[in-house]
């Protein structure tokens, strides 16, 4: 069965403020990414359907799709002090600039938490589309701000716009939450690879 939802706990007294972590990325291959999902780029137009070589492998039959472009805020940033996941879902997200650099926080599926150990990020460009199986704990996607990265604005009311394909209703019925700075005392900050973006 699978996990149920975590409830929040709560702590008497206050609490001291959370330490920052800085999280290395990588840059996200079909290998590295496969314990958390599928790395989709671009093929040949004709290419037969080959799931793991080219094709995700897609979860879309418990309610209605929803493909659609997510404008998210500008200044959003590389730190993160929460994950989520869903588990009725496959989710796939990318980049619609293809030139801007953008990352991913996961944590593997199937734990009740999500692993600090097993915690990593991984960075890919525009034109890359990364599938996370359902379940896979994810934090993002993060980005530079628009005026540090030099790419310009791109979303709804200045902010940076991404593809995404879930279900109709994955915010509202399919969110579960773990918060790192109440219940590890942490927050995240990423880290480039130390290449240059293609």
């Amino acid at each position: 069965p699978r996990r149920p939802r975590l409830a929040a706990r709560c702590a008497a007294g206050s609490r001291p403020a959370p330490r920052k972590q800085t999280l290395k990325a990588e840059r996200a291959t079909p290998e590295n990414f496969a314990p958390y999902g599928e790395v989709v780029s671009p093929t040949a137009d004709g290419f037969v359907y080959s799931p793991g070589a080219g094709d995700a492998r897609l979860e879309l039959s418990q309610g209605t799709p929803r493909f659609y472009v997510m404008s998210l805020p500008a200044n959003r940033g590389l730190g993160f002090d929460r994950i989520t996941y869903h588990a009725k879902v496959t989710q796939c997200l990318a980049c619609v600039d293809s030139s801007r650099e953008w990352y991913l926080a996961v944590a593997p599926p199937d734990e009740e938490r999500p692993s600090l150990e097993k915690l990593k990020v991984f960075a890919a460009t525009g034109g890359t589309v990364l599938k996370l199986h359902s379940g896979t704990w994810h934090a993002g996607p993060l980005y530079a701000p628009p005026a540090v990265a030099g790419r310009p604005a791109d979303g709804a009311e200045g902010g940076v716009a991404f593809y995404n394909l879930e279900l109709a209703d994955t915010n509202v019925v399919d969110h579960t939450n773990w918060h790192f700075a109440r219940e590890d005392g942490l927050t995240f900050e990423v880290e480039p690879p130390d290449e240059a973006a293609a």
